[in-house]
């Protein structure tokens, strides 16, 4: 399972599929392309996967949501100690062995795209929106009553001070947002967390990752 993907999918209906194909290296989870400007796509024919399709392509394709059941011998031949990427470079070069090794399992699963914090920020509120309630914050946070937080994921071990404003922002596990602070559209952790990207910056001990 992908770890950037929410999804309702039914996974014994896919282990089902799965056992149907007989013959399958590889089974995976589609639902029609939602946005095949954003995504790459995957090409079927009638039960198989015969290829895939890069973003913008405007072949008729479907979305891979992150969902699949793998037979060992997929990966067996992958050099030790190397990345490899699956969908770009591991599947097709199985196709390409095998035409009929990738299944595909079509379905009308719901997804979500989790994989950036813009995709998170904008997953969350949608999600909020379909419950009912408010995002929840997280564990042993404390926010100041003075402060404002608006359309703000909060994690756990954070603390914001005294009229500090914080819109449409995803504050990450144990930082502290200064009193008096203004942030809006950007991922915010501890500075020691990570090393900032080019487009990010560090100030009052916090990374700032805009989006």
């Amino acid at each position: 399972v992908n770890g950037d993907t929410l999804t309702d999918a039914d996974v014994g209906a896919l282990i089902d599929t799965h056992e149907r194909a007989g013959d399958a290296a590889l089974t995976m989870a589609l639902i029609p392309n939602p946005e095949p400007r954003k995504y790459g796509g995957v090409r079927v024919e009638e039960d198989r996967v015969v290829g895939f399709t890069r973003p913008g392509a405007v072949d008729v394709s479907y979305h891979f949501i992150g969902l699949q059941i793998a037979e060992s011998r997929v990966f067996v031949d992958l050099p030790d100690g190397r990345p490899s990427e699956s969908v770009n470079a591991v599947y097709p070069a199985l196709l390409a062995r095998e035409p009929r090794a990738i299944a595909a399992h079509v379905c009308e699963a719901t997804f979500q795209d989790i994989g950036t914090p813009a995709d998170y920020l904008r997953t969350s509120l949608a999600l909020a929106r379909v419950e009912g309630v408010r995002m929840a914050t997280g564990a042993r946070a404390q926010v100041h009553a003075s402060a404002s937080v608006e359309r703000t994921a909060l994690w756990d071990d954070i603390t914001v001070g005294a009229g500090a404003r914080l819109e449409e922002t995803v504050v990450c596990d144990g930082a502290a947002i200064p009193e008096g602070a203004r942030y809006s559209r950007c991922a915010i952790l501890p500075a020691d967390a990570a090393a900032p990207a080019p487009h990010e910056r560090v100030e009052q001990g916090l990374l700032i990752s805009p989006f």
